[in-house]
């Protein structure tokens, strides 16, 4: 409503505009009867400033003063009552009505301020009813709709506005998207990723929103911190503009409400989690049936081992969330857990360093090709989510929980040999790798390495021409002396095959025809290697 309207309602037709005519389309946002000397408190944006000038009516530098204020914080117009303790007004309120189109409004002694506010009151509620009717809708069906997490909060804030919605971190990287749709800054959508150019780092946090070319951020703070940007993109949706920036302060709030609640979850999940795995591998033969009664079912023959997931290829990543993001640490927990438990429900998992593990149980040794099974259907999500190469060491299947301390190291030998080796398994079994544990405990004993210089020493590994040599000898032990596979792997002729293992056996002074001999140098090209692999 604007004054013109306003002129048109009630006991308001009998007023007249003394001055500022030009200013009749002012946007009127609240009135109020003011007859107090100081008001400038009191004033805000739009209002409509009713009034007697009781308390300043012998006072015209005052009644000045107070209509420059309403100037000055761009209000909507002054209605006087003239006549009854002032009968003018100072020809400068009538100058700066003129030069600002700030209207001065008169009305007669007998009208009652009750019914010229009554009638402001009602127009204006009626019209801001009839203006947030929209959002209130959306309010309703955002705000008030349940949803149990961001994730579900972000894509019903999407499901309204038809465009993409995502919250990221206060470094820009990715928690929650509605959707894998690319636009003008953010290309990858895969879990903690960072976008081509980095968003909004220049906003400041304690504003509700801020609108940004395609669409709406906002900022979301925690004591006194920046912990992400909610963005709305507004690309098929831009009329909604004025709605959610009306509606921003609700949305954030929303936001930070379900961050909260999230984190409580992860963290008491988290804890709870870590404090069972880590009283497993800590008591070992103190482990108290009745304790474990409290998360598990205890039953007969079962078999007890662990998993873990290694994450050192984002190790420095995960440092950095660690110490600084205690937001984004949690969300990486949940997408962890989300990931596990549509695999494996209720599996109790735990954290060490870059290991993500779990606790699994079995029937019986038949039942863990399966868990195995699930086991590489988790490494593929993972992958898929973060973009990522993670494998995943499994421990032996043991008959009592008392016997998980050795599954850890069993787990923790695996992923060490498939990269001291450079494996390419995804799941590295522990009883799969047969000789390599033993060769994996030898690879920094001095009296091994001596050995392995001693015997090895007359070929340069880093010379062209023995290098080719350390090859065909690798290849030709690998096909257990087999001279017809052995050339064909190497793409060579025969009789180049020929030629190089008899100048290896001039070389090292050894005879390949002998079986002990052969396989003397497989252990010390093996161990080389892992030793090698070990330093690097």
């Amino acid at each position: 409503m604007n004054v013109s309207a306003a002129l048109k309602l009630g006991d308001l037709q009998k007023a007249t505009v003394l001055a500022g005519v030009n200013g009749i389309n002012r946007e009127i946002k609240a009135a109020e009867v003011m007859e107090v000397p100081d008001i400038s408190g009191w004033l805000t944006e739009g209002i409509v400033i009713i009034s007697t000038f009781y308390s300043i009516k012998d006072s015209p530098q005052s009644q000045i003063e107070m209509f420059k204020t309403l100037i000055n914080v761009n209000g909507a117009a002054l209605i006087i009552k003239l006549g009854r303790y002032v009968n003018d007004l100072p020809k400068e309120m009538y100058d700066l009505a003129n030069k600002h189109n700030m209207p001065i409004i008169s009305i007669p002694v007998e009208v009652s301020f009750v019914n010229v506010l009554t009638a402001l009151f009602e127009k204006i509620y009626e019209e801001k009813k009839a203006y947030r009717q929209e959002q209130l809708q959306l309010m309703n069906q955002l705000i008030n709709t349940e949803v149990k997490s961001l994730q579900d909060f972000v894509i019903e804030l999407s499901s309204i506005t038809g465009d993409n919605v995502y919250f990221e971190s206060g470094d820009n990287r990715l928690l929650v998207y509605a959707k894998k749709e690319r636009d003008k800054k953010r290309r990858i959508f895969s879990f903690l990723s960072k976008p081509e150019e980095l968003t909004s780092p220049q906003i400041d946090y304690t504003e509700d929103c801020v609108f940004e070319e395609d669409r709406l951020v906002i900022p979301i703070d925690e004591s006194g911190e920046c912990v992400g940007y909610l963005h709305v993109l507004l690309i098929k949706s831009k009329s909604l503009l004025n709605v959610l920036q009306n509606c921003s302060a609700s949305i954030k709030e929303q936001t930070k409400l379900l961050l909260l609640k999230e984190r409580y979850e992860i963290e008491k999940r988290y804890l709870q989690d870590n404090k069972f795995i880590h009283y497993l591998l800590e008591e070992k033969e103190q482990i108290s049936p009745s304790y474990i009664k409290k998360y598990i079912s205890l039953e007969e023959n079962h078999l007890y081992g662990l998993f873990a997931f290694d994450f050192s290829f984002m190790n420095e990543t995960l440092l950095s969330i660690q110490e600084k993001d205690l937001v984004t640490n949690y969300f990486l927990f949940k997408k962890i857990y989300e990931i596990v438990d549509r695999a494996l429900p209720n599996t109790y998992l735990f954290n060490e360093g870059h290991f993500f593990g779990g606790l699994y149980i079995c029937k019986n040794q038949q039942s863990r090709p399966a868990l195995i099974e699930k086991l590489q259907h988790i490494v593929k999500q993972f992958d898929k989510e973060f973009n990522s190469n993670i494998y995943c060491g499994v421990s032996l299947a043991h008959e009592s929980f008392h016997d998980l301390y050795k599954a850890l190291d069993e787990v923790k030998v695996s992923i060490q040999t498939r990269n001291d080796m450079n494996l390419n398994d995804k799941i590295i079994v522990y009883e799969s790798m047969g000789v390599n544990k033993i060769l994996l405990k030898l690879k920094n004993d001095r009296d091994v390495l001596h050995f392995i210089e001693a015997m090895l020493e007359t070929i340069k590994f880093d010379d062209k021409e023995n290098g080719e040599l350390i090859r065909t000898l690798e290849v030709f032990l690998q096909e257990n002396g087999n001279h017809s596979k052995t050339s064909e792997k190497l793409y060579i002729h025969r009789r180049t095959l020929k030629y190089r293992l008899t100048k290896i056996e001039s070389t090292l002074n050894i005879n390949l025809d002998d079986s002990e001999t052969r396989f003397l140098l497989f252990l010390l090209l093996k161990m080389r290697k892992i030793h090698e692999n070990s330093r690097n």
